[in-house]
């Protein structure tokens, strides 16, 4: 009775100090760690003067804590802090991130350092931008809306990168906003993914700015006309209420034009003198670009390499200013007694600050088939420096390898593709007989037989469990929303009913991200064109206007907490591919 007693409280001990393990391992996991590195990132290096640009910060763990922006009022004015957490829990693993995004505007142009900001401890990293000063162009605007073009360079080479960079201006509500892409005769437009928002103050006067990045790449020398770029819209009139949701979302088809007016504006045109390739371009390839690197990595085995063996070379080229496509082949080379077996290669291309990044990768597998010694010879690549305005040479050196036979078997040795041949191993290496051919090939197709049935029994085994749990699964029941859009939805429902009209927003986006995670709304103007219900269309749409104006003691979130929001499975065809969504303030 007594060791009964004894057991039953050694027990309890054990599940009460099992519980409260696990509380402290939860804890310490949602606090983050002690010393998080906190990531520092802007979304712009570059503006002019009366614009802005936003800092970004995130820490994991859960921080209580506000940055101190205290430091910053030296070069910036600091319009605003917003911030927000995300706890997600993945197969038992816990992932916490606090997130503070500082909204900024340079007081002065030049070049101007963001200093380190203390979280809790913690520091950020400095970051550099450059504000240069206001174009002439906003000195003289005073419309309502308008579009500023930038082209660089305006003397290009023929295939070289040209930057256009369109931004338009209003500092009015706009509504069925409609870009007409720029349709340019003799070169290749690339459009970069996303666009760019912030806000730029002219004369005392607010605009909001939406930056599009084109890439053009001219096909002939001569000249290359841009055309204007043209921007269709409506503008509310002024005194009319803002209650009104005609137009682009919808609404009354008969007041959709009583309070508002329609508008095109125009850009100017551009024309750029495309220069030919310069007679100094020796190499093979006309490649212009910025910069150029051309690097390898080997996969060389530990011990001696024998006949048979893999060495495989990893090839990357990669360029700024040039497409993938661009660049040329990364070929394996003939070498007598070494057999070469290339992957295909990898092409990618990326938009960054600094202009567009091509970059090609290729595995080559050589594997010797005689011993002795072979030499990949060395690799060049020969590149127009754009900046130089010269040309640039980079290349990659000759390596040789020494191969010795396979154990147990003798064969012909490689025969020396130069003088520096190592004579040692060529004095420890005896011509192979016939016969002695006829044996190193003996027992290799059997060891293949034996590993493709090995490999197909495999397969077989994989294939039928396959089958058996694709039956099981079939009979589960439909899953469950994930956690994580679970977690948005509440969230968002308890912002709704503090009246917290930020917090909704924020939740809202949250929950449509992760239920279209390959295609998130830009805010909530763009979510608001994807409901199919009217009623929750005009919600958004007022809690959109709500946060614009600033008047959020207005906002009553009840009414938007009650109403039984469902995205829908698919998007609709007529989705924003030509209008721009970011228009509407959001």
């Amino acid at each position: 009775m007594i060791k009964f007693f004894f057991l039953t409280v050694s027990k309890t001990f054990a599940s009460i100090a099992l519980q409260i393990t696990s509380v402290a391992i939860c804890l310490l996991l949602l606090s983050g760690p002690l010393f998080a590195e906190i990531n520092t990132t802007v979304d712009r290096t570059r503006l002019s003067e009366g614009e802005t640009l936003n800092l970004m910060l995130e820490v994991q763990g859960q921080v209580s804590g506000q940055p101190d922006t205290k430091p910053l009022e030296k070069d910036f004015e600091v319009l605003g802090t917003a911030s927000g957490s995300q706890t997600t829990i993945t197969n038992g693993s816990v992932d916490a991130r606090t997130t503070w995004t500082i909204s900024l505007q340079p007081k002065h142009s030049g070049s101007i350092t963001i200093p380190l900001l203390e979280v809790n401890d913690q520091k950020t990293t400095a970051i550099d931008i450059e504000v240069t000063k206001a174009s002439q162009a906003d000195a003289n605007s005073e419309a309502d809306v308008f579009i500023e073009t930038e082209v660089t360079p305006e003397s290009p080479y023929v295939q070289s990168e040209v930057r256009y960079t369109l931004r338009i201006h209003h500092a009015v509500q706009l509504a069925e906003a409609e870009l007409i892409d720029p349709a340019i005769e003799g070169a290749i437009i690339r459009k970069a993914e996303g666009e760019r928002e912030y806000y730029k103050t002219i004369k005392d006067r607010q605009y909001r700015v939406i930056e599009i990045e084109y890439t053009l790449f001219p096909q002939a020398s001569g000249e290359l006309v841009i055309p204007e770029a043209v921007l269709k819209a409506r503008i509310q009139q002024a005194g009319q209420s803002n209650r009104s949701f005609g137009g682009f979302f919808g609404g009354d088809p008969f007041n959709r034009f009583s309070n508002s007016r329609s508008v095109t504006v125009r850009s100017k045109s551009h024309t750029l003198n495309i220069q030919p390739q310069p007679k100094d371009n020796k190499g093979p390839h006309w490649l212009p670009a910025k910069q150029l690197d051309l690097g390898e990595e080997w996969d060389v085995p530990e011990n001696e390499i024998r006949v048979g063996e893999p060495i495989t070379r990893s090839l990357e080229l990669s360029a700024l200013g040039l497409t993938a496509e661009q660049l040329p082949d990364l070929n394996a080379p003939e070498i007598k007694g070494v057999n070469s077996y290339p992957d295909q290669p990898q092409n990618i291309t990326k938009d960054t600050n600094d202009g567009v990044v091509g970059r090609k990768t290729r595995r080559i597998a050589f594997v010797p088939t005689q011993a002795g010694k072979f030499t990949i010879p060395a690799m060049e690549v020969f590149w127009w420096d754009t900046g130089k305005n010269q040309q640039q040479r980079v290349e990659l050196p000759a390596r040789s390898f020494s191969i010795l036979a396979a154990e147990g078997v003798t064969s012909a040795p490689v025969e020396p593709e130069n003088e520096s041949l190592d004579k040692a191993s060529e004095d420890q290496n005896v011509a192979a007989s016939p016969s002695t051919k006829i044996k190193t090939a003996g027992y290799w197709p059997w060891i293949t037989l034996v590993m493709a049935l090995l490999w197909l029994s495999t397969l077989a085994l994989w294939f039928r469990e396959r089958v058996s749990s694709s039956k099981h699964e079939g009979e589960k029941a439909k899953p469950e929303p994930s956690l994580s859009s679970r977690s948005a939805q509440k969230k968002f429902k308890e912002a709704c009913q503090r009246n917290d009209p930020q917090a909704a927003r924020t939740s809202i986006l949250k929950w449509a991200s992760i239920h279209w995670p390959e295609n998130p709304p830009h805010g909530l103007s763009d979510l608001a064109e994807r409901m199919d219900e009217p009623s929750q269309r005009q919600a958004l749409l007022e809690l959109n206007r709500v946060l614009y104006r600033g008047n959020r003691e207005s906002w009553n979130g009840a009414e938007l907490g009650r109403l039984n929001i469902v995205f829908p499975k698919k998007l609709k065809s007529s989705s924003l591919s030509k209008v721009l969504p970011p228009l509407y303030p959001s």
